[in-house]
């Protein structure tokens, strides 16, 4: 995302180091800038302050920020309360309680510019 301007980053509850190795092995550290984990910041999804200091680290509007996460409580409703804009990424047999029909056009997006990046 680096090289269109978007700054991108990982907010996790889990273990940072296990959290930046993962990252590591599946080759995505060139697409993220930083990792915040709740190890190292103090706060844990879906505390807002979860959301709002990585946007402030990263100088971004919290209104301009789009977060995704595959568990609907802690990253999708904890973000939007925080005031950002977030899709759920359903996994296998788990169930959003919105309708994946008001969530395709931004996660095509996504895709969008992922692969914009990956052909950089």
């Amino acid at each position: 995302m680096r090289s269109i301007g978007i700054p991108a980053g990982v907010i996790t509850n889990g273990n940072h180091q296990q959290q930046v190795s993962e990252i590591r092995r599946i080759g995505l550290e060139r697409l993220i800038d930083r990792v915040f984990s709740s190890e190292l910041t103090g706060f844990a999804e879906p505390d807002a302050r979860a959301f709002l200091l990585p946007c402030r680290s990263m100088d971004v509007q919290s209104a301009a920020t789009l977060n995704v996460g595959d568990n609907y409580l802690t990253d999708v409703a904890g973000a939007r309360n925080a005031g950002l804009r977030a899709i759920h990424l359903r996994r296998e047999g788990r169930e959003s309680p919105e309708s994946i029909d008001s969530l395709e056009g931004s996660l095509e997006g996504v895709i969008k510019l992922t692969s914009i990046e990956a052909a950089n």
